[in-house]
């Protein structure tokens, strides 16, 4: 191709691979009809719309733009999307196993979140430090917030919880190019703002149950919504004895859900394998003439 038409076809080219990009909205109708057709990716129309993803993936290379199936976009549009995609309207509950496991992981957050007991500090208001701490660990908190959010906002997240964890539910695009080498500043990240509150804590010769008690109090006092959790538990890092009940460790809590619900979804479990095989056995069938199928990764494991 000559220079000069490069040149003219570039910013066409460029418009069209733009105004045609369907990937994203494709890949989420095929998640969605899969969630609500009987035999999910088997059904004749999620195959369909699955050859449309594909086309949509190779469109700025093939400049073939794809054709969703009519069928698909009447029964998702009749049925809405599924509750674990966390669409903002149109969603009802999945009764498959990527419902089942969403709602899992979302009664695991909601039992370890408390809510603070107005009579649980009620002995403190009689002490004489107490109204001025208050005021101090307020401070503290909104220094804290900031911090956070400072972080929140360079990555992308949306969550302390991801902070915490140093992984992103979604990378922004910026950092999804070696989300390893974004995941490991993250946690240097979320390392040092730790470390500065900790010593923070420290600081002060000051009745340190006292004041653990006061920044649990502050941060379990905000709204669910816009409350950090995690300044309430800096000092438990430090084995500040607090007073509080002991509770187990999330990594155990974590640990004993995670096997009662592969305890409880058994019978779910071994109805996904039996389709799963009957799938892979008809692949099998249709394709040894030209090739041998074996199966590999996790799937091998059943």
């Amino acid at each position: 191709t000559a220079p000069e038409a490069l040149t003219c076809s570039l910013p066409e080219f460029y418009k069209r691979v733009i105004s045609n990009d369907t990937l994203g909205r494709v890949a989420h109708l095929h998640l969605a009809l899969c969630d609500q057709v009987a035999r999910g990716a088997a059904d004749p129309i999620a195959i369909e719309l699955a050859k449309s993803q594909s086309l949509a993936v190779d469109f700025p290379k093939t400049g073939v733009a794809p054709t969703v199936p009519q069928d698909a976009l009447t029964i998702v549009g009749g049925n809405g999307y599924p509750d674990f995609m966390e669409k903002s309207k149109d969603s009802y509950t999945s009764k498959k196993l990527l419902g089942v496991m969403y709602r899992r992981c979302l009664s695991l957050t909601a039992d370890t979140l408390r809510t603070v007991d107005a009579h649980e500090y009620a002995s403190l208001q009689g002490d004489s430090e107490w109204s001025e701490m208050l005021k101090d660990t307020q401070l503290v908190y909104a220094a804290y917030e900031c911090a956070m959010r400072r972080v929140m906002s360079r990555f992308g997240l949306k969550s302390e919880a991801e902070v915490v964890l140093g992984e992103a539910v979604h990378w922004h695009p910026l950092h999804s190019a070696d989300k390893g080498k974004a995941s490991s500043a993250l946690r240097s990240c979320w390392q040092a703002v730790r470390r500065r509150f900790q010593e923070k804590f420290l600081s002060d010769s000051e009745d340190l149950r006292l004041k653990a008690r006061l920044w649990y109090q502050v941060a379990y006092s905000k709204p669910q919504k816009e409350a950090l959790y995690s300044f309430a538990w800096l000092p438990k890092d430090l084995e500040v004895f607090v007073g509080f009940p002991r509770t187990p460790d999330f990594s155990s809590i974590l640990g004993k859900t995670a096997l009662r619900y592969y305890l409880d979804a058994k019978s779910v479990r071994r109805v996904t394998i039996q389709k799963l095989n009957a799938v892979f056995d008809k692949l099998k069938v249709g394709l040894k003439e030209y090739a041998e199928v074996t199966l590999f990764g996790s799937v091998a494991l059943f």
